[in-house]
């Protein structure tokens, strides 16, 4: 079936030793071989989220958003691809000197604004403890606080990432180790205003040896 002998060709790809751009052209070959033989929607989504992220890693931003944005066509509500294109615009506003840097900004948040809006826990996630108290739902929530927390402070709006850490991390229920990832990105936050002592309390509030 071809859905099988993609992700079967992509697992032989991705189990051997090979460099990123031979990845990368492996893939396209892969996608435009599974186009004309009329792949599925759903193959094509997942190798342009692969090729998108391949080239996000070699600084190709304008060709992973274009990945992304052609997976979107076929499944708009994909909360991975909305992040991804958040990650990407947020990324062009940071390192561009262009004229629409707010534009660029603009884009960026809007796709975080729906990654939020459509990132649910799907019914096979679900356990039958129901909202609010499920932990994969506990999961979700701190996991959509800290991407913002941490896309609020790649742009450098660090008031608003703060606020995001700290939800993060008043989320109850959520793993020591996972409240690392947000009590980490606090601190470093803290200790980059030159607030340390705050930095160290947060450190020491959330960190146990």
């Amino acid at each position: 079936d071809l859905f099988e002998d993609a992700w079967i060709l992509l697992d032989n790809l991705l189990s051997q030793n090979v460099n990123p751009s031979a990845l990368r052209k492996s893939l396209e070959k892969t996608l435009e071989l599974l186009q004309q033989r009329r792949g599925t929607a759903k193959t094509s989504v997942r190798l342009h989220l692969l090729l998108g992220n391949e080239s996000f890693k070699v600084g190709k931003v304008d060709i992973a958003a274009n990945h992304y944005s052609l997976a979107l066509k076929s499944a708009p509500t994909n909360p991975l691809l909305l992040l991804n294109l958040a990650r990407v615009y947020l990324e062009k506003f940071t390192t561009t000197a262009a004229a629409n840097k707010n534009l660029l900004l603009t884009h960026g948040l809007l796709f975080l604004l729906r990654y939020r809006m459509f990132r649910r826990v799907s019914e096979s996630q679900r356990g039958d403890v129901g909202i609010g108290k499920d932990p994969a739902e506990t999961l979700v929530k701190f996991e959509v606080l800290y991407n913002f927390g941490i896309y609020f402070s790649r742009v450098g709006i660090y008031f608003m990432a703060e606020k995001y850490f700290r939800e993060a991390l008043n989320v109850e229920g959520v793993p020591s180790d996972t409240r690392f990832k947000a009590s980490y990105c606090l601190a470093k936050l803290y200790r980059i205003s030159g607030n340390k002592n705050l930095a160290s309390a947060i450190l020491k509030s959330n960190f146990s040896l």
